[in-house]
C-alpha cells in the first residue's frame, strides 16, 4: 500500500508497506492524517516474520522511521544505513535480525 500523510494533519510524506495487515492498521489507527492513495502500488514481499530472511530471488528492503509528529520513513538495500539511521535516533520498522521491512524481486 502507499499511504500519504496530508499536510493539515502536520505531514507530507508517503508511507509504504507489503504488508496487507499493517496498511489496514494505518487507516484503523489514523483515519484523519493518513490517504490511502493505493493498495497495489508494487509488488512486494514480506520477509519471514521471525527470521527476516527474504525468499529467493528478491532482495530486502530495510525501513527506518523518525518517530516524530513530522513524521518520515526511509527506505534503503542497505542495512549498514539502516543501522546509521537507527544510531541517530531512528526506529527500525521490521521482522527479524536484521530488521526487513519487505522483499523486492531481483
Amino acid at each position: 500500500c502507499r499511504y500519504y500523510g496530508r499536510p493539515e494533519a502536520g505531514l507530507d510524506t508517503h508511507f509504504y508497506s507489503a504488508s496487507p495487515k499493517e496498511c489496514a492498521a494505518v487507516a484503523r489507527k489514523w483515519p484523519d492524517q493518513w490517504l490511502l492513495e493505493s493498495s497495489n502500488v508494487f509488488q512486494m514481499h514480506l520477509p519471514d516474520m521471525m527470521s527476516g530472511a527474504c525468499p529467493a530471488g528478491t532482495l530486502p528492503i530495510f525501513r527506518a522511521w523518525n518517530e516524530r509528529l513530522d513524521t518520515n520513513h526511509r527506505f534503503t538495500l542497505d542495512p549498514y544505513a539502516q543501522m546509521a539511521m537507527m544510531g541517530r535516533g531512528h526506529a527500525a520498522e521490521a521482522y527479524g535480525a536484521p530488521p526487513v521491512a519487505m522483499c523486492s524481486p531481483q
